[in-house]
Protein backbone atom coordinates (compact mmCIF):
# COMPACT_ATOMS: atom_id res chain seq x y z
CA UNK A 1 0.00 0.00 0.00
CA UNK A 2 1.46 3.37 -0.90
CA UNK A 3 2.02 6.37 1.41
CA UNK A 4 -1.18 8.50 -0.28
CA UNK A 5 -3.80 5.18 0.65
CA UNK A 6 -2.32 4.57 3.74
CA UNK A 7 -3.21 8.01 4.96
CA UNK A 8 -6.30 7.07 3.73
CA UNK A 9 -6.78 4.36 5.34
CA UNK A 10 -5.66 6.18 8.74
CA UNK A 11 -8.10 8.79 8.37
CA UNK A 12 -11.24 6.70 7.68
CA UNK A 13 -9.82 3.96 11.22
CA UNK A 14 -9.87 7.53 13.02
CA UNK A 15 -12.68 8.73 11.78
CA UNK A 16 -14.60 5.20 12.80
CA UNK A 17 -12.84 5.23 16.42
CA UNK A 18 -14.15 9.40 16.78
CA UNK A 19 -17.47 8.12 15.83
CA UNK A 20 -17.97 5.54 18.63
CA UNK A 21 -18.30 7.67 21.31
CA UNK A 22 -20.81 9.57 19.84
CA UNK A 23 -22.68 6.89 18.54
CA UNK A 24 -22.72 5.54 22.61
CA UNK A 25 -23.50 8.85 24.07
CA UNK A 26 -26.61 9.70 21.50
CA UNK A 27 -27.59 5.51 22.47
CA UNK A 28 -27.50 5.91 25.66
CA UNK A 29 -29.72 9.66 25.57
CA UNK A 30 -32.31 8.27 24.50
CA UNK A 31 -32.26 4.84 26.66
CA UNK A 32 -32.33 8.00 29.48
CA UNK A 33 -35.07 9.91 27.26
CA UNK A 34 -37.31 6.71 26.84
CA UNK A 35 -36.76 5.52 31.05
CA UNK A 36 -37.55 9.11 31.95
CA UNK A 37 -40.68 9.29 29.82
CA UNK A 38 -41.67 5.94 31.65
CA UNK A 39 -40.95 7.21 34.64
CA UNK A 40 -43.27 10.04 34.05
CA UNK A 41 -46.08 7.99 32.25
CA UNK A 42 -46.41 5.85 35.28
CA UNK A 43 -45.89 8.38 38.23
CA UNK A 44 -48.52 10.47 36.54
CA UNK A 45 -51.00 7.58 36.54
CA UNK A 46 -51.07 7.30 40.19
CA UNK A 47 -53.85 9.56 41.34
CA UNK A 48 -54.00 8.54 44.95
CA UNK A 49 -50.98 9.23 47.44
CA UNK A 50 -50.85 5.24 47.68
CA UNK A 51 -50.74 4.70 44.30
CA UNK A 52 -48.38 7.75 43.68
CA UNK A 53 -45.34 6.16 45.96
CA UNK A 54 -45.83 2.48 45.07
CA UNK A 55 -45.11 3.22 41.31
CA UNK A 56 -42.01 5.60 43.04
CA UNK A 57 -40.63 2.40 45.04
CA UNK A 58 -41.00 0.18 42.11
CA UNK A 59 -39.27 3.07 39.33
CA UNK A 60 -36.46 3.00 41.98
CA UNK A 61 -36.43 -0.77 42.97
CA UNK A 62 -35.82 -0.93 38.59
CA UNK A 63 -33.37 1.68 38.20
CA UNK A 64 -31.76 0.66 41.11
CA UNK A 65 -30.87 -2.80 39.78
CA UNK A 66 -29.78 -2.06 36.60
CA UNK A 67 -26.87 0.03 38.74
CA UNK A 68 -26.29 -2.82 40.37
CA UNK A 69 -25.78 -5.14 37.67
CA UNK A 70 -23.95 -2.61 35.89
CA UNK A 71 -21.56 -2.65 38.68
CA UNK A 72 -20.51 -6.08 38.64
CA UNK A 73 -18.85 -7.92 36.05
CA UNK A 74 -20.82 -8.18 32.64
CA UNK A 75 -19.89 -11.80 31.20
CA UNK A 76 -23.07 -14.57 31.35
CA UNK A 77 -21.08 -16.63 33.38
CA UNK A 78 -20.41 -13.84 36.14
CA UNK A 79 -24.12 -12.41 35.61
CA UNK A 80 -25.81 -16.01 36.08
CA UNK A 81 -23.91 -17.70 38.91
CA UNK A 82 -22.43 -14.64 40.73
CA UNK A 83 -25.10 -11.84 40.32
CA UNK A 84 -28.04 -13.02 39.60
CA UNK A 85 -27.80 -15.07 43.49
CA UNK A 86 -26.76 -12.01 45.18
CA UNK A 87 -30.16 -10.10 43.56
CA UNK A 88 -32.61 -13.16 44.43
CA UNK A 89 -34.86 -12.66 47.34
CA UNK A 90 -32.92 -14.88 49.75
CA UNK A 91 -29.35 -13.37 48.61
CA UNK A 92 -27.55 -10.72 50.40
CA UNK A 93 -28.62 -8.06 47.83
CA UNK A 94 -32.43 -9.04 47.74
CA UNK A 95 -33.84 -6.53 49.90
CA UNK A 96 -33.98 -3.32 48.21
CA UNK A 97 -32.54 -0.98 51.05
CA UNK A 98 -29.43 -2.78 50.86
CA UNK A 99 -29.02 -2.50 47.11
CA UNK A 100 -29.78 1.36 48.01
CA UNK A 101 -26.92 1.19 50.46
CA UNK A 102 -24.35 -0.43 48.06
CA UNK A 103 -24.95 2.11 45.58
CA UNK A 104 -24.37 5.12 47.94
CA UNK A 105 -21.70 3.41 49.84
CA UNK A 106 -19.72 2.65 46.00
CA UNK A 107 -20.36 6.87 45.51
CA UNK A 108 -22.83 5.50 42.34
CA UNK A 109 -25.30 7.89 43.95
CA UNK A 110 -24.99 10.93 45.90
CA UNK A 111 -25.58 11.58 48.87
CA UNK A 112 -29.35 13.64 48.13
CA UNK A 113 -30.25 10.54 46.19
CA UNK A 114 -29.63 8.68 48.96
CA UNK A 115 -31.66 10.29 51.36
CA UNK A 116 -34.48 10.91 49.26
CA UNK A 117 -34.86 7.36 47.60
CA UNK A 118 -34.95 6.33 51.83
CA UNK A 119 -37.75 8.80 52.49
CA UNK A 120 -39.60 7.45 49.28
CA UNK A 121 -39.54 4.38 50.33
CA UNK A 122 -40.16 5.36 54.16
CA UNK A 123 -43.08 6.39 53.63
CA UNK A 124 -44.46 3.70 51.31
CA UNK A 125 -43.49 1.33 54.47
CA UNK A 126 -45.29 3.22 56.83
CA UNK A 127 -48.74 3.67 54.19
CA UNK A 128 -48.57 0.10 53.96
CA UNK A 129 -49.80 -0.06 57.84
CA UNK A 130 -51.83 2.53 57.92
CA UNK A 131 -55.39 2.08 56.28
CA UNK A 132 -55.91 6.08 55.86
CA UNK A 133 -56.07 7.37 52.22
CA UNK A 134 -54.52 10.88 52.16
CA UNK A 135 -54.65 13.99 49.93
CA UNK A 136 -51.63 14.97 48.41
CA UNK A 137 -52.14 18.10 50.29
CA UNK A 138 -52.74 16.88 53.26
CA UNK A 139 -50.01 17.37 56.33
CA UNK A 140 -48.86 14.02 56.69
CA UNK A 141 -47.82 14.18 53.25
CA UNK A 142 -46.85 17.33 52.23
CA UNK A 143 -44.35 17.04 55.48
CA UNK A 144 -42.49 14.77 54.08
CA UNK A 145 -42.24 15.70 50.37
CA UNK A 146 -40.91 19.00 51.69
CA UNK A 147 -37.94 17.13 52.89
CA UNK A 148 -37.06 15.65 50.07
CA UNK A 149 -33.81 17.37 47.90
CA UNK A 150 -35.37 16.75 44.60
CA UNK A 151 -38.47 18.90 46.02
CA UNK A 152 -37.30 22.74 44.61
CA UNK A 153 -40.45 24.34 46.47
CA UNK A 154 -44.15 22.93 46.63
CA UNK A 155 -47.03 25.37 45.76
CA UNK A 156 -47.86 27.76 48.27
CA UNK A 157 -51.26 27.21 49.72
CA UNK A 158 -53.81 29.68 48.09
CA UNK A 159 -55.69 32.08 50.64
CA UNK A 160 -59.08 31.29 50.66
CA UNK A 161 -62.07 32.88 52.74
CA UNK A 162 -63.80 31.39 55.21
CA UNK A 163 -66.47 28.73 54.30
CA UNK A 164 -69.63 31.53 54.73
CA UNK A 165 -67.75 34.24 52.54
CA UNK A 166 -67.07 32.55 49.67
CA UNK A 167 -68.96 30.52 47.65
CA UNK A 168 -68.83 27.08 48.11
CA UNK A 169 -68.26 25.97 44.10
CA UNK A 170 -65.50 28.83 44.30
CA UNK A 171 -63.79 27.41 47.09
CA UNK A 172 -63.98 24.01 46.11
CA UNK A 173 -62.21 24.69 42.50
CA UNK A 174 -59.68 26.57 44.27
CA UNK A 175 -58.79 23.86 46.51
CA UNK A 176 -59.18 21.22 43.77
CA UNK A 177 -56.52 23.19 41.68
CA UNK A 178 -53.85 23.67 44.81
CA UNK A 179 -54.35 19.63 45.13
CA UNK A 180 -53.45 19.46 40.98
CA UNK A 181 -50.10 21.67 41.37
CA UNK A 182 -48.42 20.27 44.83
CA UNK A 183 -49.55 16.47 42.80
CA UNK A 184 -47.64 17.87 39.61
CA UNK A 185 -44.96 18.87 41.04
CA UNK A 186 -44.51 15.67 43.12
CA UNK A 187 -44.32 13.79 39.72
CA UNK A 188 -41.68 15.78 38.00
CA UNK A 189 -39.89 15.86 41.06
CA UNK A 190 -39.97 12.85 41.41
CA UNK A 191 -39.46 11.46 38.38
CA UNK A 192 -36.46 13.49 37.55
CA UNK A 193 -34.62 11.86 40.72
CA UNK A 194 -35.27 8.32 39.70
CA UNK A 195 -34.54 9.36 35.81
CA UNK A 196 -31.45 10.70 36.97
CA UNK A 197 -30.47 7.46 39.23
CA UNK A 198 -31.24 5.49 35.82
CA UNK A 199 -29.13 7.47 33.76
CA UNK A 200 -25.60 7.05 35.47
CA UNK A 201 -23.08 4.82 34.38
CA UNK A 202 -21.55 3.15 37.46
CA UNK A 203 -19.23 1.53 35.18
CA UNK A 204 -17.24 5.23 34.91
CA UNK A 205 -17.69 5.97 38.89
CA UNK A 206 -16.52 2.52 40.05
CA UNK A 207 -13.40 0.42 39.82
CA UNK A 208 -15.60 -2.52 39.88
CA UNK A 209 -17.72 -2.12 36.73
CA UNK A 210 -14.28 -1.98 34.80
CA UNK A 211 -13.86 -5.29 33.25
Amino acid sequence: MNTRAQRAALQQTEFAIDALPHAFRTATMEEAQAFENQVLEKLNAGKTVRSFLIAAVELLAEALNVLVVQVFRKDDYAVKYAVEPLLSGAGPLGELSVRLKLMYGLGVIARHEYEDAELLMALREELNHDGAEYRFVDDEILGPFGELHCVSALPPQPALLPPGEADEALLAMQQQRYQQMVRSTMVLSVTALIAGIGAKQPSRLSPLGRP
